[in-house]
């Protein structure tokens, strides 16, 4: 043991630091450094509302399920209408972005005032009216004409000898002379072959057969129990897709408390985000708090069973000592 006993601990100048797990020894089933990092998986879903800078130019998101489309700053008029003059840029609209997140898709951009009818964001434009008449919409005579705004005006359209149709007739649901050729499936995005569902699993090291607590954004999600060996796993469907603060933290059998860990990463929709090797900060505590010169300090706690844990002395020479949790996930060291 080493001799301490030419210093002077008051309990004014003793602090000991949160104790930080950093590496594990060629134990039980662990043999390397990197083995303690915990790292975060994220999924990139392709309709998740989100444009993944590595992968994606943009996202459709998911109307079905109330996720926005994200095509960043980029809108209908910074792309060219093929219809209008030349080098003239749309003008209405909102842009979206294909379904396999790997272009913008200008369907829903559109210029009225362009001779081009575009449907359906369009009822018609100029002398451009689909191919339609006053025969499409239940009349036999007269002349459409379309308004400033590219709606239809159906004004001059009559009938002569038979009942007047109903104006407010939808020419494109499928009904009617020509209507039919009208029906347009529309865009579509985020739409998934099979259903999925938002998910977030995490395994980590705690003290062996202690609670550990998970939070999400500050409110307790839940509790799962470690084994054993300290090995915890936790699977939660109950998050929002988005950017998430997880923080989790447990008691050992003493009832001393660890420090909060947090993680802080985005959810992707529909997907599974894994969080792998969720270390738990040893806890610590000791025997008293003040000594007398000689007299023999000792410094405890529970850690993940066979991992190394470091101990920091605040004083006018600072200290530090390595020590070892046990199988049980205790440790102690002597001063």
């Amino acid at each position: 043991m080493r001799d301490y006993s030419s210093l002077f601990f008051p309990a004014f100048l003793i602090l000991f630091v949160a104790v930080l797990f950093s590496f594990v020894y060629g134990r039980l089933d662990y043999a390397r450094a990197d083995d303690a990092t915990t790292t975060v998986e994220v999924m990139t879903v392709c309709g998740d509302g989100f444009i993944d800078p590595f992968t994606e130019f943009c996202d459709p998101g998911d109307p079905g399920q109330g996720i926005p489309a994200d095509t960043g700053t980029t809108t209908c008029q910074d792309f060219i209408d093929p219809y209008g003059a030349t080098s003239t840029p749309f003008v209405s609209g909102i842009l979206t972005c294909t379904n396999d997140c790997t272009a913008y898709s200008t369907s829903t951009c559109y210029t009225c005032g362009n001779n081009y009818m575009k449907a359906p964001m369009e009822e018609c434009d100029g002398t451009d009216f689909g191919g339609a008449d006053c025969g499409t919409y239940g009349y036999n005579t007269g002349n459409l004409a379309c308004t400033y705004d590219c709606r239809l005006d159906l004004s001059d359209c009559s009938v002569v000898g038979e009942e007047e149709p109903d104006p407010g007739s939808d020419p494109w649901s499928g009904g009617g002379s020509g209507g039919g050729s009208k029906s347009s499936s529309g865009f579509r995005p985020g739409q998934y072959d099979e259903p999925r569902v938002t998910k977030v699993m995490i395994n980590g090291k705690s003290y062996p057969n202690s609670d550990v607590r998970v939070l999400i954004d500050g409110q307790v999600v839940g509790i799962v129990r470690a084994d054993s060996k300290g090995i915890f796993d936790f699977i939660t469907e109950d998050v929002t897709p988005g950017i998430n603060t997880f923080g989790l933290w447990s008691e050992d059998k003493l009832g001393l408390k660890s420090t909060l860990l947090t993680l802080t990463f985005r959810v992707a929709s529909k997907s599974i985000t894994n969080i792998s090797n969720a270390f738990i900060s040893p806890t610590i505590d000791i025997n008293k708090k003040k000594f007398k010169t000689g007299e023999e300090a000792r410094v405890f706690g529970a850690s993940y069973p066979g991992s190394g844990v470091r101990v920091h002395i605040n004083s006018e020479t600072e200290i530090i000592e390595d020590t070892e949790s046990d199988a049980l996930g205790q440790w102690e060291h002597f001063f």
